[in-house]
């Protein structure tokens, strides 16, 4: 059977899962370690992981353009919360609904990578990510195709491979280079995952007889995209080199930045509006606050989550108390998150508790 090639226009979903996938970020669920890439030979072999064929019939799915483009290792270096090679122990669709009345389902993969070296402090060699694809496996009937080509019912539950610009998702017994952001405005999944840096622009196959790395490239335009084949060695080297630089300064653009004691105090004032001056009394007020006896402290710059609220305060209390909550749920690395209970009103902030070493 030929493979089926069908052009469609990208779903509204995947939009958001673009955004996700192209922020930065540095955070980690795991306690600091020595630095991951200074492997020993004495480790232990990881277990063989078999490739499997993908099926013939493909959707091939155009993006829209990329709000940002990675072309070159060293950008993509500096930007990653995460870097590390790894395999694909298996792929599971996730039928993800834009809304609960629709029948069409956002084409996502999720895909457990056990890594096989890691450049990253907090993950080591062995241990599985969850990383969420853009792409994989959708019947017909998910993707909208029935109604669009008048599809006889007996074809609507065939499945078909979406790939994105023509490239596919990771399949098991891949072997990849990942730079990696991890995901924390869009729940698709209820545990933590990973989206690779730039959509797909992060993700590179490992070609060990060559001894060289590469990343697939756009079949609707080549110019978005190169695909840096550089030699294994090479592009373990600039990733080392980068990843150290950023150590002695600010690593990476934080998510949930501190807004700076005068900033709070002229937004509290009569400069901004009335529901902003609201907004930031209520942040003052809070952080003067005494901390009790135990736990970690405030800080005196509070935090603020950054989307889909960015730029528009005050946050509803629903919303905050919503995000904190789902930042504890997951245990993601705000860090801790945290509503003060002595502030709840309709302008309550959401408070980050750390310690300026996590900071």
């Amino acid at each position: 059977m030929k493979p089926l090639a069908v052009a469609l226009p990208l779903l509204g979903g995947i939009g958001a899962v673009l955004a996700v996938f192209s922020y930065s970020g540095s955070f980690s669920t795991k306690p600091p370690a020595a630095p991951a890439w200074q492997e020993t030979q004495a480790e232990p072999p990881l277990p063989e992981v078999q490739a499997v064929p993908r099926p013939q019939a493909q959707v091939s799915m155009p993006l829209v353009e990329f709000t940002k483009l990675y072309n070159s290792i060293e950008q993509l270096a500096d930007e990653a919360e995460v870097v590390i090679e790894g395999t694909a122990l298996d792929s599971t669709p996730i039928p993800y609904r834009e809304s609960e009345s629709s029948e069409r389902t956002v084409s996502l993969t999720k895909v457990r990578v056990q890594v096989t070296k890691s450049f990253s402090d907090g993950i080591k060699r062995g241990d599985v990510l969850t990383v969420v694809e853009a792409g994989g496996f959708n019947t017909k009937q998910g993707l909208g195709l029935g109604e669009k080509f008048n599809l006889p019912p007996e074809e609507l539950s065939e499945v078909v491979d979406v790939q994105m610009d023509g490239i596919p998702v990771m399949s098991q017994g891949d072997r990849v280079l990942l730079f990696l952001s991890q995901a924390r405005t869009v729940h698709y999944l209820d545990e933590p995952f990973y989206g690779i840096l730039g959509m797909y622009q992060g993700k590179f196959h490992i070609q060990d007889q060559e001894g060289r790395v590469f990343r697939s490239v756009s079949q609707y335009d080549e110019a978005i995209s190169k695909d840096l084949a550089t030699p294994k060695t090479d592009a373990e080297a600039l990733i080392q080199t980068h990843i150290q630089a950023k150590k002695g300064s600010v690593q990476r653009q934080s998510l949930f930045p501190c807004c700076s004691q005068s900033l709070i105090k002229t937004r509290a004032t009569k400069k901004a509006p009335s529901n902003e001056r609201a907004f930031f009394r209520a942040v003052l007020k809070a952080s003067s606050k005494p901390e009790p006896p135990k736990g970690p402290r405030l800080l005196t710059e509070p935090c603020f989550h950054p989307s889909p609220y960015a730029g528009r305060y005050p946050f509803s209390t629903e919303s905050r108390m919503n995000s904190c909550a789902n930042a504890q749920r997951r245990s993601e690395p705000w860090p801790m998150c945290a509503l003060r209970s002595n502030t709840l009103s309709s302008v309550m902030p959401c408070v980050c508790h750390t310690t300026p070493s996590v900071w």
